[in-house]
């Protein structure tokens, strides 16, 4: 069996030595048994080669086109299980959040009010979740607390971002419908309709060309401060990420990292995977010929109706 690779290794742009397909057995006679239990061991082989392979993805641009690198753990069948798992309670506590954001808010003690606490009540709970987990399983492996929360604020910035555009595409175009205005495309649904995934790329280049997106940029404290808030409470919740304080020489960092919990279930998931999608191909060589008695030998019965009295 090929070694297979637990989990994304941190930079996604790292490249990695390709896997080498499995030998091929060929069978040195009719009846070779033994090539055949070699062919079906090759089936297992080349199906755990295959879910291997599926772990890599080739890059599409840039100076590495065409190398293969390791695919996110988000992209990958136990990161969506692990998704599923945290999006419900990582909603409800979410919602908490924001429900002591409006407490605050609404607190005649208040004189300021922080910038963390309106941008939490700028999305529902549940888009809040979301993005926060799909941001988590990105950045599997350990990698800087601060980075991961000033990343994630850039995440939440730019879904709100989106939504504004959403919204301001659909009231211009229902203007237009109620003075009969001179047609013009809705960029937003055009991006949808166009596009079979919505990322980054795609989201930065087609606002660019829409003229109602209102690109706001929120200040580097802030987005940390909002990325601190959301990574607080995944990490509260079923113990699936952690905050570990790892030793780097003098200096100790905080790292936002799986638990050993989370990394044992990633590793269990793709030992599974790999025994779960064997190829199924026709057999290398024939089995043993059925043996048929002669007719002549074969003694019909007789029929007690025509047997004399």
């Amino acid at each position: 069996m090929i070694p297979h690779m637990l989990t994304a290794p941190a930079d996604r742009n790292e490249p990695t030595d390709d896997i080498p397909e499995p030998p091929v057995p060929t069978a040195t006679g009719f009846h070779d048994e033994a090539a055949q239990r070699d062919w079906e061991n090759y089936q297992v082989t080349r199906g755990v080669w295959r879910y291997q392979r599926s772990l890599k993805r080739e890059v599409q641009r840039g100076a590495r086109k065409g190398q293969l690198v390791a695919r996110g753990i988000g992209d990958l069948e136990p990161g969506q299980r692990i998704a599923d798992e945290l999006i419900v309670p990582l909603t409800t506590a979410v919602a908490l959040k924001q429900q002591e954001a409006r407490d605050a808010i609404a607190s005649p003690n208040l004189k300021k009010i922080p910038d963390d606490f309106a941008a939490l009540l700028l999305l529902p709970a549940e888009v809040l979740a979301v993005v926060t987990v799909l941001a988590a399983l990105s950045r599997a492996e350990p990698a800087g607390l601060q980075s991961c929360a000033t990343d994630l604020g850039g995440k939440i910035q730019r879904e709100v971002a989106l939504r504004a555009w959403k919204k301001a595409e659909k009231e211009a175009e229902e203007e237009r419908e109620e003075t009969d205005a001179p047609w013009e495309p809705n960029l937003y649904d055009l991006m949808v309709k166009r596009n079979d995934k919505v990322d980054e790329r795609v989201f930065t280049k087609w606002s660019k060309k829409a003229k109602r997106f209102v690109h706001e940029e929120w200040e580097q404290p802030v987005r940390t401060r909002v990325g601190m808030a959301l990574i607080s409470l995944i990490v509260a919740v079923d113990g699936w990420f952690e905050v570990a304080e790892v030793r780097d020489g003098l200096k100790t960092k905080l790292m936002f990292q799986l638990t050993d919990l989370g990394r044992a279930f990633v590793a269990q998931r793709h030992n599974q995977n790999e025994l779960a999608r064997p190829f199924m191909l026709p057999m290398i060589c024939e089995p043993k010929d059925y043996v048929y008695l002669p007719s002549k030998q074969i003694e019909e019965p007789e029929d007690p109706s025509c047997a004399d009295d």
